[in-house]
């Protein structure tokens, strides 16, 4: 097979993440697990397809560069085909990494998880303690000059307030002083009314899990 040497240096960037999932980029992979010493995404899948039902943590991390992205994506790709929903997303491209908080994080996870959820017709029914959250932190908000559109459904307002967390230091800060209060609250209604909900709703539609 010839390789087009300017694409295959191309390929070889630092910076490029490959996504084994597209053929133009399948090629150029290489499995380095010989030389690191372990199959580390082998090990992750493991992890999370033998966890009986249960919710799996994993630190994943190495030098800029290493192939740490596209091992992830690989990892999503290969969970994928053992019929899992899997929601992956770079942070940067939604919080701005030179201040982050907590708080922004949650509301990052659940927003993308309720995005790559639209498409599937999934919306949250009982909203017991999300919904007053983020209407009284948008409440909070209007007190101050900062407007933003507060609407019935969840994934909306999630996706108003992710938006403007990434472009605007005043809404970061006083979203995390009235969230930073109540952030067990913000977890356990993520958790709950969020990801238990959508994780029951993916096996009904035949998948493994989330």
């Amino acid at each position: 097979m010839s390789i087009d040497p300017k694409v295959f240096y191309n390929a070889c960037y630092p910076n490029k993440t490959l996504d084994v999932s597209k053929p133009e980029d399948k090629k150029f992979y290489i499995d380095f697990s010989p030389v690191r010493g372990a199959t580390v995404i082998d090990d992750v899948i493991s992890t999370i397809t033998w966890a009986d039902e249960k919710a799996t943590c994993q630190l994943f991390t190495g030098h800029t560069g290493c192939g740490k992205s596209t091992e992830l994506l690989r990892l999503k790709y290969l969970l994928e085909k053992e019929n899992f929903h899997v929601v992956y997303f770079e942070i940067n491209s939604v919080l701005n990494m030179y201040d982050v908080d907590i708080s922004d994080i949650f509301i990052a996870v659940a927003s993308k998880v309720m995005e790559s959820l639209k498409p599937l017709e999934f919306e949250i029914k009982h909203e017991t303690g999300l919904k007053p959250i983020l209407k009284g932190l948008f409440e909070l908000l209007k007190q101050v000059g900062i407007t933003i559109p507060f609407v019935p459904l969840l994934s909306v307002n999630l996706f108003s307030l992710l938006e403007k967390l990434k472009d605007s230091r005043e809404i970061r800060s006083r979203s995390r002083q009235y969230l930073g209060t109540q952030i067990d609250n913000v977890l356990n209604a993520v958790n709950r009314e969020l990801l238990e909900p959508a994780k029951l709703f993916l096996e009904k539609q035949g998948k493994k899990g989330l």
